[in-house]
């Protein structure tokens, strides 16, 4: 890809970047990252490849993410903007390779090119290719750096793109309505936001939280490491149906009884009030919604874990909880400037839960003036085996991270992210069957003590 740092073309504006992106790109090696997402998009029918390219165009010409690098200075981080950004798509042509082996190289390809370090100064931060699989089926893989990239974004991107392209294709003026905001000015707004008093005595109160005690094998948590992602034992959607029920009884939502259930299988680990981070996709105001960049964040979140509660006491204290903190709801970066209790380059929490509710597959079909069909739609990739890099631990980055995810069938499944060498993968994969066995233990009896049904320390899980 040809971006602004290979032409004459130069940055027209200099502007504020967000708390997160400040943070992340600091926990990084901003000269050669490769904490990069790739995007793979299946193309089948007819397409065409320069259509394909304006439309690749025009996409970063709506979104200022696509055109911009990272600049470090005196008073902190900053955004260069570049007006155009030229994408140049290298090819890859994958036909003649055996049928059964097409899609394992095209896997490899992929994981090598999000592999690939990513300089974080120099504009574009974001790369592909096409790779031709048959005449009538190609792939487009982008790869964005996962500092201007987050999950929400992969459908926005997606859906921009698949209508640029069939206005590119009928020659007809883009049918998007223009974006009223861009991440910059998101960021504007986030650096100037002051909290009220009520809400400043909230995070005061909830921050920090007692450090926990978590199985790590070394000590490792402040140096350089690796995040491993380690896939867990799917929940079966009759237990699903089951932990629903039991929230449903409680008067809460399924997605407070999946965090319970991380709580009760982390519980040997956790102190009395622990911090764990919650995500949320940060879209809630509808301007925000069609932006590409990395705006979800963590919203910190203060579960009393004292006494013995049972697990239906411990769901309606996460619910509690959760509501508490959405109540006071604020930029991660501005909740910890107001706590002068946190130290200076510590997490405010160590554990991240991320709950990703299930959605239909994306699938659009765009039909040519001619008649003839093209269909897109989003190819899995094997995120786990990224394995990106980082120098320190970071609220993007936390020391265990849960990504849930419920399928259209019902069940649950997703991976564990941890630091290597702090856990060893074997310490990972424990965790990850604790979570689902844990699961299992609940439905049978939720009104136990929720120690009862944690899994004991040491022990080895089959």
């Amino acid at each position: 890809m040809t971006g602004p740092a290979e032409t004459d073309a130069r940055a027209v504006d200099l502007l504020p970047v967000t708390y997160l992106e400040e943070e992340w790109v600091s926990a990084v090696d901003m000269r050669a990252s490769d904490h990069n997402l790739p995007l793979a998009i299946s193309i089948e029918g007819p397409f065409d490849h320069g259509v394909l390219l304006d439309a690749l165009r025009a996409l970063a010409a709506r979104h200022e993410t696509l055109r911009m690098a990272y600049v470090p200075g005196e008073e902190g981080m900053g955004r260069a903007l570049w007006p155009l950004a030229d994408p140049s798509i290298y090819t890859a042509d994958l036909a003649s390779v055996a049928e059964d082996a097409r899609d394992r190289r095209l896997d490899s390809m992929i994981l090598a090119e999000a592999r690939r370090p990513t300089d974080l100064t120099r504009a574009p931060l974001w790369r592909g290719f096409v790779a031709r699989m048959s005449p009538v089926h190609h792939v487009l893989v982008m790869v964005y750096h996962h500092a201007i990239f987050d999950g929400w974004s992969t459908r926005v991107a997606f859906r921009d793109l698949t209508s640029l392209y069939a206005s590119a294709l009928c020659r007809e003026r883009p049918r998007l309505p223009e974006l009223t905001i861009q991440l910059a000015d998101y960021a504007g707004w986030e650096r100037q936001l002051r909290l009220a008093d009520d809400t400043v005595a909230h995070w005061r109160s909830v921050l920090p939280g007692e450090a926990a005690a978590l199985p790590m094998d070394r000590e490792a948590g402040h140096g350089p490491q690796v995040i491993t992602g380690r896939a867990y034992p799917s929940i079966p959607a009759s237990q699903v149906s089951q932990l629903d029920a039991i929230a449903g009884t409680a008067g809460v939502t399924l997605t407070s009884a999946l965090r319970s259930v991380v709580l009760t299988a982390l519980r040997p680990y956790l102190p009395e009030q622990v911090v764990i981070g919650c995500v949320h996709g940060n879209r809630e105001r509808p301007e925000l919604a069609p932006i590409i960049g990395l705006l979800s964040d963590h919203l910190p979140v203060r579960v009393d874990l004292s006494g013995s509660p049972s697990f239906l006491d411990l769901i309606t204290r996460v619910h509690d909880a959760v509501r508490a903190a959405r109540r006071h709801q604020a930029p991660s970066g501005s909740i910890a400037s107001v706590v002068p209790s946190l130290p200076v380059g510590e997490q405010m929490f160590e554990i991240s839960i991320n709950n990703m509710r299930h959605s239909a597959p994306l699938v659009e079909r765009v039909t040519a003036p001619d008649g003839a069909v093209v269909t897109f739609s989003v190819r899995d990739v094997a995120a786990a085996e990224l394995w990106p890099r980082i120098r320190h631990a970071f609220s993007g980055g936390v020391r265990l991270g849960y990504q849930l995810r419920q399928a259209l069938g019902g069940q649950v499944s997703g991976e564990i992210w941890g630091h290597v060498p702090a856990f060893q993968t074997a310490t990972i994969d424990a965790l990850g069957r604790a979570f689902a066995e844990t699961a299992g233990r609940i439905v049978s009896d939720p009104r136990r003590d929720i120690k009862a049904h944690a899994p004991v320390p040491g022990t080895r899980h089959r």
